[in-house]
């Protein structure tokens, strides 16, 4: 929060204090999640460094995470690891976790700014780099589409109908023949919030499609209240979305059989759920190749 709201040191000295005490749990406690604490306050540490162009100090945090963990788990922080390498000028170890996070859709919207700061880094000058990052798109499009091709379904879509923000309601029946989307979401959650800019980008792209239908199903909110606070949250922010109201007595978000959010459903012309989704990492450019392909791939 103190990060978000620019006050740097703050928040970099509450996130010291976690990872002390982290460190203190661990090397006091027999429980085995001890370790698996201090390993997320280490790369949380490390991230935040690197926010505040800390890159040397970032980097010692980030080496003494990724020498402590095995296989997978290393993988898992080459996000941060090149971003960090990145702004220590050393791009050219840095590049190839970049372009394959790029090609693989999995890199965020700051890997999408460090790796031409890396490929110049790494040549010296920044010919050629508009040629080697779209034949890495080409490459993301690819994966994102062999990926997809293995989660499609067809199971019945649960009916519903709900209100939306200005008080009109809006029935799943009614909205037979076109391709909907759903996208169930929380104004107090993190990666639903996160995942908007693409989602809003997706819109855009299909708003003059009449068989195109995006809504946003608003749920699981934590105030008695919800509908002014959503309304705010869409207004500041200058979505356009279609936004849906999901409360304890309507239970959309149960008739779909929802753990956690965001979760997203792509469903065809005659109301079967084709793809779900849950959650939401990668760069808004994969995002909304994603959701364009999931849509293209349903449509009768």
């Amino acid at each position: 929060m103190f990060l978000q709201k620019g006050d740097f040191v703050t928040a970099e000295k509450l996130a010291f204090e976690g990872l002390q005490n982290a460190k203190a749990s661990l090397e006091n406690n027999p429980n085995p999640n001890a370790k698996n604490d201090y390993y997320y306050y280490l790369q949380n540490y490390a991230g935040l460094l690197y926010k505040i162009k800390k890159y040397d100090e970032a980097l010692k945090y980030i080496n003494e995470l990724r020498s402590n963990l095995e296989g997978n788990k290393v993988n898992q922080t080459n996000e941060i690891y090149a971003l960090i390498l990145t702004g220590t000028g050393k791009g050219k170890e840095a590049l190839p976790m970049l372009a394959e996070l790029v090609k693989t859709g999995k890199g965020s919207n700051e890997v999408a700014v460090a790796i031409k700061e890396a490929y110049i880094q790494t040549n010296g000058k920044s010919d050629g780099f508009e040629k080697y990052l779209s034949s890495l798109h080409s490459d993301m499009k690819k994966s994102i589409q062999a990926k997809l091709a293995k989660e499609l379904i067809s199971q019945p879509a649960p009916a519903f109908s709900l209100v939306d923000l200005d008080g009109n309601k809006v029935s799943l029946a009614e909205l037979k023949g076109k391709v909907v989307i759903l996208d169930f979401w929380a104004t107090w959650c993190g990666p639903c919030k996160k995942s908007f800019p693409a989602m809003q980008k997706a819109l855009d792209k299909y708003k003059s499609d009449p068989n195109v239908r995006f809504l946003f199903i608003d749920t699981w909110e934590r105030i008695p209240e919800p509908k002014k606070a959503v309304q705010a949250f869409i207004t500041d922010n200058k979505y356009t979305f279609s936004v849906l109201l999901d409360d304890k007595n309507t239970k959309v978000v149960d008739k779909f059989g929802i753990v956690g959010i965001p979760t997203k459903f792509i469903i065809d012309g005659k109301g079967n759920i084709r793809y779900k989704l849950i959650g939401f990492e990668g760069s808004d450019e994969a995002a909304v190749e994603e959701i364009s392909y999931m849509i293209e791939s349903v449509r009768l």
